[in-house]
């Protein structure tokens, strides 16, 4: 292997032993300087992070790459026992980089390696992809092959057959992040029309993450078949400009819930209507996190009533946290979780409907399926924010047991045109106190008249005279009745 500095010096490597060395060179002036390498590998690391080639060290040495130009592929090629080179984090940074040669990777051939193109461009000023940058590349996927390999460049294009050798079943991060900050605004349709199979985890977390894509072709996903994986598509499409989603975007995804399986899929974007049928085939008992700001921050103005139909079973911990938070929703279908049945989860609605503006009503029996006892956070800031003028009296009626902390922490806090509590709202709750288990639950709610919460007639703060902490339940609701008369730990 040759180093051609290119001020006159240069430097041969024999032999080298396969570990990550650098190579560095002190220039006599300053200036502007051809680099040339020359060689044929002969063997590669497999560590998972184990670069063939790269030249980043720190921000601002690889910033000083302006040009590349030739074949790395012919310097370190597909050996002929089919190994791969990885060209992690190869020109990672090199923030003044506008352009890729269209046969950097010629005699680069075969199946893909476990992060063989993780941030390999990231953070460059480049501009487009060669049509044929990654021809060669013919096989199933391999986990993080292309992890992040073009986040937060200056790219507005994709090429339709940039992956049009990938063909199989889908694999872990496979496209986590790769166009992620970027300037696309479109997506092929055929993009990933190789891949076939059953979801695995992470397969598109972050993959259109903050970029300004106004579409998401029909067809996208239409070879990913089986049931869902964890956080498969996490912020796919998060901050996108897009203001639609196909219908059957995910209609091959069949099967019970994942663990984060849409966390933060759509959050940020523009969209203003979900499909009815979005998730039809999702069938099964409720996981963590499962629809975790699923919607937040979007222009939805309407949720389908069936749209969580399929989902049959106790509650999971976090399992809508945040889902429609900061949207313009102006009701809550009655049966949208008719499904979920059992006893309360930590922080199961935590932040559902927190910020909805538009919102002023709630269905009477939309918990109706959750009987037991409380849970840590259970309700925490579910309707925080809203525009809510009344709570049905029978909201919690299957909540029996002691209480647990911070459980209906804020939930219906600045509810500014709330007019009154209903007596026995949390009339199944009983026993000692727990921390911060009514925290500004009715905080800043100025439109309460009438007495504050009781239960049989018997005030919150008479039921629980020994609070642990400063809870600020009735913090600025001075039209109660009673507000005069509540301890100083409740306001």
């Amino acid at each position: 292997f040759t180093i051609d500095w290119g001020d006159g010096q240069s430097e041969v490597i024999t032999d080298k032993p396969i570990r990550a060395i650098t190579y560095s060179h002190t220039y006599s002036a300053s200036g502007e300087y051809e680099i040339k390498l020359s060689g044929r590998a002969t063997d590669y690391s497999g560590a998972a992070t184990g670069a063939a080639v790269s030249f980043f060290t720190n921000a601002s040495n690889t910033a000083s790459i302006s040009k590349i130009s030739g074949s790395l592929g012919k310097i370190f090629p597909t050996l002929p026992d089919g190994s791969q080179p990885k060209f992690y984090q190869t020109f990672y940074r090199a923030s003044n980089l506008t352009k890729i040669p269209a046969d950097l990777f010629a005699g680069i051939q075969g199946a893909p390696a476990a992060n063989m193109f993780y941030n390999t461009f990231s953070y460059t000023a480049i501009t487009e992809i060669p049509a044929d940058l990654f021809a060669g590349i013919q096989g199933a996927p391999a986990e993080r092959m292309f992890d992040s390999t073009f986040y937060n460049t200056a790219l507005t294009e994709i090429p339709a057959n940039l992956f049009a050798g990938i063909q199989g079943a889908p694999a872990e991060r496979m496209f986590l992040g790769t166009f992620g900050g970027t300037a696309i605004t479109e997506i092929p349709a055929d993009l990933f029309a190789g891949i076939r199979g059953a979801p695995a985890e992470r397969m598109f977390d972050s993959t259109f993450f903050n970029t300004y894509i106004t579409e998401i072709p029909a067809n996208l996903f239409a070879g990913i078949q089986g049931p869902p994986a964890e956080y498969m598509f996490y912020m796919t499409f998060s901050n996108a400009d897009m203001t639609e989603i196909p219908a059957d975007l995910f209609a091959g995804i069949q099967g019970a819930p994942a663990r984060g399986m849409f966390n933060g899929t759509f959050y940020g974007s523009a969209i203003t209507s979900i499909p009815e049928n979005l998730f039809a085939g999702i069938q099964g008992a409720p996981a963590e996190r499962m629809f975790e700001g699923t919607f937040y921050n979007t222009a939805l103005t309407e949720i389908p009533a069936d749209l969580f139909a399929g989902i049959q079973g106790a509650p999971a911990a976090w399992m809508f946290y945040g889902t429609f938070k900061y949207t313009a929703i102006t009701e809550i279908p009655a049966d949208l979780f008719a499904g979920i049945s059992g006893a309360p989860a930590g922080y199961m609605f935590d932040n559902t409907f927190y910020g909805c503006s538009e919102l002023q009503s709630i269905p009477e029996n939309l918990f109706a399926g959750i009987q037991g006892a409380p849970a840590d956070s259970m309700f925490r800031g579910t309707f925080c924010n809203t525009a809510l003028t009344e709570i049905p009296a029978n909201l919690f009626a299957g909540i029996q047991g002691a209480p647990a902390g911070s459980m209906f922490g804020s939930t219906f806090r600045n509810c500014y045109q709330l007019q009154s509590i209903p007596e026995n709202l949390f009339a199944g709750i009983s026993g000692p106190a727990a921390d911060y288990m009514f925290s500004e639950t009715f905080a800043y709610c100025r439109s309460l008249t009438g007495p504050s919460a009781r239960t049989n007639g018997q005030y919150l703060y008479e039921i629980w005279p020994d609070v642990i902490n400063d809870m600020n339940t009735y913090q600025s609701t001075t039209g109660l009745s009673d507000y005069d008369q509540i301890p100083y730990e409740w306001k």
